[in-house]
């Protein structure tokens, strides 16, 4: 995980879409980023008291949903197999102790 930037979806059910905030905040003051004309990020202040800042990315339910799934996919496939080895290893270490113990 990323200490330095959040990223804060929410879900408006009813019109299918979702809205993105991507926020850093290991500046003096925290900054939300937003896409220029030219599809460059722009960083700006997120002022303490506005009512509301516009999101990054307001995308289709579906389209944000591939999105997520395709940069955390692999990351999560990963951590899976690494458990999965882990567990097999303390496994058989465990077997190995109680044939120890047998002799």
């Amino acid at each position: 995980m990323n200490s330095k930037w959040e990223i804060i979806e929410q879900e408006n059910i009813g019109g299918w879409n979702v809205r993105v905030w991507l926020i850093r905040k290991d500046t003096p003051r925290v900054e939300v980023a937003h896409i220029n004309k030219d599809g460059m990020i722009e960083m700006s202040e997120l002022k303490e008291g506005s009512s509301e800042t516009s999101p990054t990315l307001n995308l289709n339910r579906d389209a944000w949903l591939a999105l997520k799934e395709a940069m955390t996919d692999k990351k999560v496939e990963e951590v899976q197999e690494t458990t999965s080895e882990l567990r097999a290893t303390r496994y058989h270490l465990e077997d190995m102790r109680k044939l120890l113990k047998l002799k």
